[in-house]
């Protein structure tokens, strides 16, 4: 490790940054992990467990003190609509129908989709209680399936937005009424965070969480973490999505030439030292060759360092087969103890459709991996980013074919014609081709045809010709036919020598005289 380690936050709390996430062997579009990096950025910005600090070169507005002077402004957030709003109802009344089947799973799922749904329009919820009642139906969901830390993060949610709420007893579990009672009593009397808020024209109303809580300008202690911020005015309400730091403020002010009520934050710390580009690039080449290694540990080093953060969170995406399905393989490096630790693997398909849900999931197992003490599974280096990925081995040179019948090999003896193997041609009168001798084989005994078989017309055995051919230099068909065309012959010139010789005179048409001497 590079000198001393980063100083954990004044509050106690764990300090994280993101490495963009990148493609593993460009096994995903790099848009999508680009997606997958904010998703990431955005539960980890939701966490009570983490201060996100952004590689940027500053601290976030939550990881700032107090006392860090004027206030810088934030824009007011413009909400996803009634269409988004609706289409969260209906997660979160799906999930209602699954857990009162006791499908807590597929319940747990239907609540956060609905829950991200409505945080995306809480502007125009007529009632806010849906948005805590959503958190609350998550909690009892996940603690039924026996997730501990991720059911009381959902209880935490709920209590921050929805303080003060008692549950029934006959409706809850005795057990799961004093949970929610010593959540609510432990977030009350802990640190608390400001929220300032005014506007130009004073006497507007505040609401937070769905209550109102006075006019501009309002000065309010809250529970950390987000809140749900509306100023109503003449001509209409501004929102505000706000992170509340614990121990820290937030300010809500005029802008400079603002017609509004602007919501600001504290104003960024500078980090301990600017992050070198190099750096940047050493990991994230390491990270899509599926390969981390020594010099990517120097760099996140220096990194955690530049950033003034406890821990580096980076990782690696890439398709499963052919399924369709992306992997996000996670590491969490400590910069404390120079360790590297994998979390757990997150999945979802190409449309990112059940990403919210597993990184969810993920950033609720880190809250328990990051300990300033170590990492209990750290690991040594070179370790692959991707443990499923198998580099693809080298192609291996396909073998010679092999003839059945292998061409000879030319000789000195041979003429131009016999250099090339061809099979047997008859010239006109010239016999039968020369055909190079192949090595002598084994031949199979040749098959015996006689002259009155029914089959006599059928075409010769050819492997028995060829055998046959091959083995003696010259076919026995063409001997067999020279001595029966040498047979034929001499029967022939038998017979026309026996007429000359017995044959009478013959009277011709002219007369024929033999004078004697």
């Amino acid at each position: 490790m590079l000198g001393p380690a980063p100083e954990a936050l004044a509050d106690g709390a764990r300090s994280i940054a993101i490495f963009p996430i990148a493609p593993v062997l460009g096994g995903a579009p790099v848009k999508t992990a680009l997606q997958v990096t904010v998703r990431l950025a955005t539960e980890l910005g939701k966490s009570d467990a983490f201060r996100l600090v952004p590689l940027s070169g500053h601290r976030s507005a939550a990881a700032a003190a107090p006392e860090a002077g004027p206030a810088a402004a934030v824009s007011p957030f413009h909400g996803a609509g009634e269409r988004d709003l609706a289409r969260g109802r209906g997660f979160v009344a799906h999930g209602e129908h699954e857990m009162a089947r006791l499908r807590f799973d597929q319940a747990a799922q239907d609540f956060l989709q609905g829950i991200l749904l409505i945080e995306s329009s809480f502007d125009s919820l007529e009632d806010f209680s849906a948005l805590p009642d959503a958190y609350l139906d998550l909690a009892v969901a996940v603690l039924r399936l026996g997730r501990r830390d991720e059911g009381m993060a959902a209880l935490q949610s709920f209590v921050r937005l929805d303080p003060g709420r008692k549950l029934p007893r006959g409706k809850y579990p005795a057990v799961f009424v004093r949970m929610q009672q010593t959540t609510e009593q432990r977030l009350a009397s802990g640190p608390q965070g400001t929220l300032l808020v005014q506007s130009i024209v004073p006497g507007q109303p505040v609401v937070v969480d769905g209550r109102e809580v006075g006019t501009t300008p309002a000065t309010l202690q809250l529970v950390p973490g987000r809140h749900f911020v509306l100023v109503r005015g003449t001509s209409g309400q501004v929102a505000y999505r706000v992170d509340v730091p614990e121990g820290g403020r937030v300010e809500a002010g005029e802008g400079a030439g603002e017609r509004r009520p602007v919501v600001a934050a504290a104003p960024a710390e500078p980090a301990v030292a600017p992050i070198s580009e190099d750096d940047r690039r050493t990991v994230g080449d390491e990270i899509k060759a599926n390969r981390l290694e020594g010099p990517g540990d120097v760099a996140l080093a220096r990194i955690a360092r530049a950033a003034g953060v406890e821990f580096v969170l980076l990782g690696g995406l890439h398709a499963i087969g052919d399924s369709g399905d992306l992997a996000l393989d996670l590491f969490l490096y400590s910069a404390h103890t120079d360790q590297l630790a994998p979390v757990r693997r997150v999945r979802f398909d190409s449309d990112l459709l059940g990403a919210p849900l597993e990184i969810y999931k993920a950033v609720q197992a880190l809250a328990g991996q990051a300990r300033p003490e170590g990492l209990a599974n750290a690991v040594a280096l070179p370790v692959p980013v991707a443990r499923d990925i198998v580099p693809p081995a080298p192609k291996a040179a396909p073998p010679p074919v092999v003839a059945a019948n292998p061409p000879p090999q030319a000789t000195p003896d041979d003429d131009d014609d016999d250099k090339i193997p061809v099979e047997p041609v008859h010239r006109r009168g010239e016999g039968e081709a020369r055909r190079p001798t192949p090595p002598p084989v084994e031949a199979p005994p040749a098959r015996v045809i006689e002259p009155n078989r029914s089959d006599w017309t059928s075409p010769p055995d050819v492997a028995t010709h060829r055998s046959s051919d091959e083995g003696q230099g010259m076919s026995g068909w063409v001997i067999g036919g020279i001595t029966a065309g040498a047979v034929v012959v001499a029967i022939v010139a038998g017979v026309l020598i026996y007429g000359a010789v017995t044959a009478k005179p013959t009277q011709g048409l002219a007369n024929v005289t033999w004078a004697s001497n």
